[in-house]
C-alpha cells in the first residue's frame, strides 16, 4: 500500500484529492493537511509514502517544506498539485525532486 498524505489549504480540495486517492488500487490516505505546520507534524510520524502537496499554504510555501524533507532526508515521493504556476517555483520544485506537477483545476483522468 502506498501511504500519501494531501496537503492544501482548502478543506473541499484536500478532501477532493483523498476520495481520488482512496480510487486508486494500492493506494490509502495517510492522512489530511491544511497547512504547512500540520503536514511537517505528521511527516515526522512517519509512514508517509507519497505527498499530494499544493504550494500555497497559510502558513508557509509548499517548497519550505518540500526543501524539510530533502534536509531531513525524507525518501517519500512528492507530486505538486497547485495553481502557483510561476516559472521559478515550477523550477525549484523539480530540482527538489518533484515527480509532477499538476495545475489545479484537472480532472481525475488526467492523473
Amino acid at each position: 500500500m502506498i501511504r500519501t498524505l494531501v496537503v492544501d489549504d482548502e478543506r473541499l480540495v484536500a478532501e477532493a484529492h483523498a476520495a481520488y486517492v482512496e480510487r486508486i488500487d494500492g493506494f490509502e490516505v495517510a492522512g489530511v493537511a491544511l497547512s504547512l505546520q500540520e503536514a511537517a507534524r505528521m511527516l515526522r510520524d512517519g509512514g508517509v509514502d507519497l505527498v499530494l502537496l499544493d504550494m500555497n499554504l497559510p502558513d508557509g510555501h509548499g517548497l519550505d517544506l518540500l526543501r524539510r524533507l530533502r534536509v531531513a532526508g525524507a525518501g517519500c515521493d512528492v507530486v505538486a498539485l497547485t495553481a502557483a504556476r510561476d516559472v521559478g517555483v515550477v523550477r525549484d520544485a523539480v530540482a527538489l525532486g518533484v515527480v509532477a506537477y499538476l495545475i489545479k483545476p484537472f480532472s481525475f483522468e488526467s492523473v
